[in-house]
């Protein structure tokens, strides 16, 4: 099995990190038990891609 991405399964939720098949982007995907806990596991994954961005360059 191929891996394309990262998926971390936390207490209130989780986080899809992964490049997009179609498009030069990186796909972020979350779920969590309500907007407010999905809205924060969505600035922890643009955080997650900001950090492995800079230790890239």
């Amino acid at each position: 099995e191929t891996v394309d991405g990262a998926r971390f399964n936390l207490e209130n939720g989780w986080i899809l990190i992964r490049p997009s098949g179609t498009e030069p982007y990186i796909r972020i995907r979350v779920e969590g038990k309500d907007n407010t806990i999905a809205k924060d596991l969505l600035e922890r994954g643009i955080k997650l891609v900001r950090k492995a961005l800079k230790n890239e360059l």
